[in-house]
């Protein structure tokens, strides 16, 4: 490992680790020690088996056998778990490769034990809803089925792996061309769908399930295809049995579409005033033109306070004029059974005929508000509380709810109270006293103890009957328990505010609404800072372009991950790496990651390495020095020789102009060579990363080469040859290439300098795609073993002092950034280096 490596390893913040394949580790880096509590040494001592869940044992040996025998092998999503030293598991995910040569594996790993616990949760809420979830891997056809959905079916999940058609197959003929038709439709156009239809499971089971369909699109793509399935086939009895209740009790009902004002009536209602059902018309008005003056304020009053949501549901008595003249009291039931942006847009209910009982009443709807209540919350806890003499009637559910027997209650406020955790005394008090006195709904949440000490939180909605003067009677409303709902929201609550990643959701136009404290401590800026400032979240983006693709980002780009600048509270700039998730209702989830240090790494990388090809350059320089001097004195010789003799000519009065211009010419060829040396060794030293490409002929890039090299090769007796395609173009960064160039040159002088008659030949070829340079001496070649090391960086077969190890690895990495590939012809019988270069298109 080199140095460089040697200090990635250490310093990483991902766990990166090398194992042996005899089932130890023999590297590993610190996040190990944070993740399962052991120290280094620890863990180099263990084989890694001893660490595995029993549980995992059979398929992480599965996983690498692979690595250990046969061809190279590469993983990028296994996931396990490993034993921390407090004896707790956490699960890893692996991303691996193996080397079969060094016989090592590879690893980066993650821990993804939180990740894990959502999916659990996710797991568990399906379990409770018994709504299963489904999607289709559009590419194959495939089906993925949650746990649930093997259940509806009665399908193990450990040997069932449906395709599409056989999740089709479960329906009877006519349900399948109805689904068959849907989902294409889904796959085709992303248009939903919900349906219920009857269904068969695998064991012979008849029952009726609801499909719902959902779809991902891209410009009118769709990219994901998705959806649920819910087993209610119980639903469909309660609901026939419902109607049969409905058709025997002489219930009248009444479905009101509140966008078109139109209200579809049945038979019964219409028999219940006299009216003809064949010419009855079907909308509001209807029952408007038959309701009781006197009883029609306090019914659309009722009906507006159910529509706004104040009530749970709707409950009205009133009279209706029948045909003949009579006057029909009615009890009146209903609730909003649609809804679309939250808005009420289907109110459904029944009308029953009150008057025998009406008469034998003398307290107006008193029986019937009572069983209204019990009708509407037969799942839930029932209270009432007499204001006025304090008493509080329970029925059995809130027994069961409040976990208290009817032997130890006493049946007041105070026994009530009691049960109330200490800390919500006062708010529950509070919102008592509002609702009573200042008319405000009761709807609220707080906490109570059980006889075992256990916590339980508690719903409660109600509403108050008051007297003519408006003084609060009775307080009559439910409770029900939302422990579990709590205790996700809290786990959830947990994750988001503890999680090192930036969280934070906008609203429909745009602005932050909520941010967790990980986005607070990588920019400095608070909640409150961004809702003072009037478009502050698009504000935060260092430049106006980046605003314009934020905001593109956020309202119409696809689910990606894109990097952005953000200014901090201090005024600093954060690199900062950003996705987002787009709600039904408009709102946006942001998700980021704080990539400044990364950036640090990556520009600390490139200086390290523009250092080190800056080191290689000058040694490659420094041992060309000889050489250089040798191509330097030559000419200089003869320039102080052609002089030494003017002079003479001269001092002895000999004046020839011929003879003159002769000589002085050859002194100003020997000067410009000179000159030309100095210019190469000016370029050969200087930093050519920043050159912009130009499209420079490869023959002017050897041309400068040659000048440094041809007298070194001359004095110590190497022959150079050069042949080939040598005016072919190329666009590179002259300074850059030549370097590579110059470089392959004297590793082949050096290789053959003291060998029988030595030679390098640089040939350069044109397929009408790319330039293939080769560098070619007269050696034998090189043996397998060093062929497999020579581009690793710091490898040298020079003697100690002689080479640095980093020219033929910067070398490598120059080509690539050229878009081409440096690398060794070991087909060839002597040693040959090549060089591919795209060609200008």
């Amino acid at each position: 490992m080199t140095q460089f490596g040697a200090e990635f390893f250490r310093h990483s913040p991902e766990m990166l680790c090398v194992a042996d394949f005899n089932g130890h580790f023999v590297e590993l880096n610190a996040p190990w020690t944070a993740t399962l509590g052991y120290s280094i040494e620890e863990l180099l001592k263990l084989p890694f088996f001893d660490l595995v869940h029993p549980n995992d044992i059979l398929k992480t040996k599965d996983e690498y056998y692979k690595f250990v025998g046969g061809e190279d092998h590469k993983t990028t999503n296994f996931i396990n778990r490993f034993r921390h030293k407090n004896g707790n598991y956490r699960w890893l995910q692996w991303s691996a490769s193996s080397d079969k040569n060094e016989k090592k594996i590879f690893c980066i790993v993650r821990d993804v034990t939180e990740e894990r616990r959502e999916i659990n949760v996710l797991l568990e809420a399906q379990e409770v809803t018994q709504v299963g979830s489904w999607e289709i891997d559009l590419s194959t056809g495939d089906l993925f089925w949650s746990k649930m959905t093997h259940k509806i079916h009665e399908t193990d999940p450990l040997t069932y792996h449906p395709k599409l058609e056989d999740g089709i197959n479960f329906f009877n003929f006519e349900g399948r061309d109805i689904l068959e038709g849907k989902i294409k439709n889904l796959m085709e156009s992303g248009n939903s769908y919900d349906l219920e239809l009857p269904f068969i499971t695998a064991k012979g089971k008849k029952t009726w399930v609801r499909c719902v369909g959902r779809a991902s699109m891209y410009d009118n793509v769709v990219l994901r295809a998705y959806g649920t399935i819910e087993d209610i086939g119980l639903k469909k009895k309660e609901k026939s049995l419902y109607e049969l209740i409905i058709e025997n009790g002489n219930y009248g009902t009444w479905d009101w579409d509140l966008e078109t004002n139109q209200v579809h009536f049945n038979d019964r209602w219409c028999s219940l005033v006299g009216l003809d059902v064949t010419k009855v018309k079907h909308d509001l008005a209807t029952w408007d033109a038959l309701a009781h003056p006197d009883d029609k304020i306090v019914a659309y009053k009722d009906i507006e306070d159910h529509l706004e949501g104040k009530t749970p549901y709707y409950r009205n008595v009133h009279r209706m004029k029948h045909a003949d003249g009579h006057w029909v009291w009615i009890l009146d039931q209903g609730k909003v059974v649609e809804t679309r942006d939250g808005k009420p847009v289907r109110f459904s209910g029944t009308h029953t005929d009150i008057t025998y009982v009406k008469e034998l009443e003398n307290e107006r709807g008193l029986l019937n508000d009572r069983f209204k209540l019990v009708l509407a919350a037969i799942k839930f806890g029932v209270w009432e509380w007499n204001i006025k003499t304090n008493a509080l009637v329970w029925d059995e559910s809130m027994y069961e709810l409040f976990d208290v027997s009817p032997n130890d209650f006493s049946g007041d406020y105070t026994a009530w109270e009691k049960t109330v955790h200490p800390d919500d005394k006062e708010l529950v008090a509070a919102a008592l006293e509002a609702s009573i006195v200042d008319g405000i709904d009761f709807d609220t949440s707080f906490r109570i103890i059980l006889k075992n000490g256990h916590i339980r939180h508690i719903a409660a909605k109600g509403y108050v009957e008051r007297d003519s003067n408006g003084k609060g009677l009775r307080f009559s409303g439910i409770n029900w328990d939302i422990t579990k709902n709590v205790e996700q929201e809290r786990i959830f609550e947990t994750i988001l505010n503890n999680i090192p990643i930036m969280i934070t959701f906008y609203n429909h136009k745009g602005d932050i609404e909520w941010i967790n404290p990980h986005w607070t401590e990588v920019l400095g800026w608070s909640l409150d800072d961004m809702k003072k400032v009037k478009e502050m979240a698009i504000n935060l983006f260092a430049t106006e372009r980046e605003q314009q693709e934020a905001i593109h980002f956020m309202m119409e780009a696809p689910p990606e991950w894109r990097e952005f600048t953000l200014i901090k509270k201090n005024g600093e700039f954060a690199h900062t790496t950003w996705t987002n998730v787009r709600l039904e209702d408009g709102q946006i989830i942001g998700i980021g990651q704080d990539i400044g240090e990364k950036r640090m790494q990556e520009e600390l990388i490139k200086d390290q390495q523009a250092r080190m090809i800056s080191s290689a350059k000058l040694s490659s320089l420094g041992e060309m020095a000889s050489g250089i001097a040798h191509e330097i004195n030559n000419p200089l010789a003869i320039i102080k020789g052609k002089a030494y003799q003017i002079l003479k000519r001269l001092e002895n009065g000999e004046v020839n102009v011929d003879f003159l211009s002769k000589e002085v010419s050859k002194i100003e060829q020997n000067s410009l060579r000179i000159v030309k040396i100095i210019k190469g060794l000016r370029t050969f030293s200087r930093h050519g990363e920043a050159d912009p490409f130009k499209a420079v002929a490869f023959k002017s890039i050897l041309d400068d080469v040659l000048e440094l090299c041809y007298e070194r090769f001359k004095y110590q007796g190497v022959e150079l040859k050069v042949s080939g395609d040598l005016n072919t173009e190329i666009r590179c960064q002259e300074t850059q290439l030549a370097q590579v160039v110059l470089n392959l040159i004297n590793n082949a002088h050096d290789a053959v300098v003291d060998t029988p008659k030595p030679w390098v030949h640089v040939h350069a070829d044109n397929d009408g795609e790319t330039l293939r340079i080769t560098v070619t001496d007269s050696g034998p070649g090189i043996s397998e073993e060093i062929a497999q090391k020579i581009m690793q960086p710091f490898f040298t077969t020079k003697e100690v002092g002689m080479g640095t190890g980093l020219g033929l690895s910067i070398s490598k990495g120059i080509v690539e950034i050229h878009g081409g590939r440096l690398f060794l012809d070991r087909n060839c019988p002597n040693t040959r280096f090549v060089i591919d270069l795209p060609l200008l298109k």
